[in-house]
């Protein structure tokens, strides 16, 4: 007679399973990261930073008219951004972009600003079949197969960080 069959055995050592715990941890972190990270292309590509810098602590309904776009989107970017801590929540279902995270996402200009960062994952994922492909047939991908916007982001991205010595007569938005 043979066993039932039921779940694979787990890691059978307390230092095994202390080592799948810790990558565990990891690995949903890098989850929660790469989720994140869509939302701030989300709001970088559509003004959202900005404009909730702009407007000071505003409902998904005052964000949306001020930028056009559907209200319950910008609630649902907000809520997710809110839970990863990239925005912080105010009375009255309120959004609020925290002041340390303005110059970073936010202020065009700003020596400390990574918003171009946010170009690359989108540009990168959407090359995912191209260069599985490569992986199986050893073939390269042509550079001019990726899109203009992974481009684009990494020359921002270096331009920013060549540039970032101009930080000592910046000053924050107030």
């Amino acid at each position: 007679m043979s066993e039932a069959a039921g779940p694979p055995p787990g890691p059978d050592t307390v230092e095994m399973q202390a080592e799948v715990m810790r990558y565990a941890g990891r690995v949903s972190g890098d989850l929660a990261g790469a989720m994140t990270t869509v939302l701030c292309a989300l709001g970088v590509r559509l003004g959202l930073f900005p404009s909730l810098l702009a407007i000071g602590p505003a409902t998904a309904a005052e964000l949306a008219g001020k930028t056009g776009l559907a209200e319950r989107y910008v609630r649902e970017w907000a809520y997710g951004l809110a839970a990863a801590g990239y925005l912080e929540e105010a009375e009255g279902d309120r959004f609020v972009l925290p002041a340390g995270l303005a110059p970073i996402l936010a202020e065009e200009g700003s020596p400390f600003s990574m918003a171009p960062g946010y170009g690359l994952l989108p540009a990168m994922t959407g090359m995912l079949d191209p260069v599985a492909e490569a992986f199986r047939t050893g073939e390269g991908v042509p550079d001019e197969r990726y899109p203009a916007e992974l481009h684009e982001s990494m020359e921002a991205m270096r331009a920013l960080m060549c540039g970032s010595r101009r930080w000592r007569g910046w000053r924050a938005a107030e």
